[in-house]
């Protein structure tokens, strides 16, 4: 053996192989470490059997053949979960653990039946649980708001300010039941492009079109907002 310098890439125990790598004009075998196996480049020529190895050598491609027949990664181990044999815990088992999510549950609806997940986290972190709304089942939800909303009129939806043009008003399929106001905003605050799943109700941009609930939508003199505009347009100073 000639002397051997270390290379700076690192390299994982893969099996049996018996194919020296090529590293220029020298060749490679794994040493053993504790980190993984480094290679050791060597001007050695001979073969020699040696572990099979991947390592971030540059300009270089190295194809591993596992023929160990023990191997984990043989038929595919490493990768499908599916072939992995797991523990299955029967329901009367479950049933019967003292300390288990279904006793938890069964004891905290006892004591509030409206209790809930998230509620007991809220308890926990400190902050005000809000429920969620009831949901919605009457096909005519919002119906007496939706009736003083006109397509064509300016708008203008809370929270935020977001202000565009009344499109639609009345029921969508697809969304839950009730009535809905269909927007074009100014700015591409929205979600779609008038269309929901297939259907179109309006033309918008992508990005501009909306439906929101009547309640959220209040119509009146609501131009677009002027990011540009300033103050001293009023004529006070030129």
């Amino acid at each position: 053996m000639h002397a051997c310098t270390e290379d700076e890439g690192w390299a994982g125990h893969l099996g049996e192989a018996k194919t020296l790598v090529a590293m220029g004009d020298q060749l490679a075998w794994p040493v053993r470490s504790a980190v993984g196996v480094r290679t050791r480049a060597c001007t050695t020529h001979r073969s020699l059997p040696f572990w099979g190895i991947i390592t971030r050598l540059r300009s270089y491609t190295i194809h591993i053949v596992d023929t160990d027949p023990t191997s984990a990664s043989a038929g595919g181990w490493l990768e499908d979960t599916a072939l992995v044999e797991k523990y299955k815990m029967s329901d009367e088992d479950y049933g019967n653990r003292e300390e288990s999510y279904r006793r938890f549950k069964a004891k905290k609806l006892a004591e509030d039946p409206e209790w809930t997940l998230e509620k007991e986290m809220c308890i926990k972190r400190g902050v005000p649980y809000n429920p969620p709304a009831p949901k919605v089942t009457d096909p005519d939800h919002l119906k007496d708001v939706a009736e003083k909303i006109s397509v064509g009129q300016r708008c203008k939806v809370e929270p935020g300010d977001r202000r565009g043009e009344v499109c639609y008003v009345g029921r969508v399929e697809g969304l839950p039941p009730g009535y809905w106001v269909g927007l074009r905003y100014d700015e591409p605050l929205g979600k779609n492009d008038g269309a929901v799943k297939g259907k179109r109700y309006f033309d918008a941009p992508a990005g501009y079109g909306a439906f929101v609930r009547p309640d959220k939508v209040e119509v009146g003199e609501f131009p677009p907002i002027d990011e540009f505009a300033s103050d001293l347009d009023s004529g006070d100073e030129i």
